[in-house]
């Protein structure tokens, strides 16, 4: 089962062909970047254990000031937890598995999922953004059932009901006559009623 961040992964990050099919283009050393599943919690050190085995990596972070009960102290926390993007020729793959923490490699299609190095350049400069704002992201979750309303985008204004979430949110629409609708609606333009 897909998760929400690797269906997004896999569908906004993906490098795309003109006819709309994920490219398996490299870069121009032969390398390109992929999303890393890894076990929980194990972000950090499967980072520094692909950087020790010369694989470039990037665990994008934001800082987070966490309290206890004797001291305060900023944490840098996962922007995407559970996942470490990786840099790697496609036959330096099982090298890459073998890595300890790492669960799988982010696919679509049952193919290997490569990233455009534009959307990597995108996420550091988000990460460098939070890490000089101080800003917490918010991540946006939805549930089946919630009253929301859109506020962006060319339904506007539209209430209804969210009916199933995936990359987007699919918003049934109620209409007078007793029928309703589903639209696709971009989670980013959706807010709670």
């Amino acid at each position: 089962m897909v998760n929400g961040l690797e269906a997004g992964l896999s569908t906004a990050l993906v490098e795309r062909s003109p006819d709309g099919s994920a490219s398996g283009r490299p870069g121009t050393d032969g390398r390109c970047w992929y999303a890393c599943r890894t076990r929980a919690r194990t972000e950090k050190r499967v980072e520094r254990r692909l950087l020790d085995r010369d694989v470039d990596a990037y665990l994008p972070t934001f800082p987070l000031v966490r309290r206890w009960a004797d001291r305060r102290r900023t944490v840098a926390f996962p922007l995407f937890p559970g996942y470490v993007f990786a840099r790697f020729e496609f036959q330096d793959l099982y090298r890459v598995l073998a890595v300890p923490g790492l669960a799988t490699i982010v696919r679509q299609g049952g193919r290997l999922a490569p990233i455009r190095d534009a959307e990597i350049d995108n996420i550091r400069r988000v990460a460098a953004g939070l890490d000089v704002t101080c800003v917490r992201p918010r991540r946006v979750r939805f549930r089946r059932g919630e009253a929301v309303r859109v506020i962006g985008g060319p339904f506007e204004g539209v209430e209804g009901v969210i009916h199933q979430v995936r990359g987007s949110s699919r918003v049934l629409v109620g209409l007078s006559i007793g029928l309703a609708v589903s639209i696709v609606v971009d989670v980013t333009v959706i807010a709670a009623r």
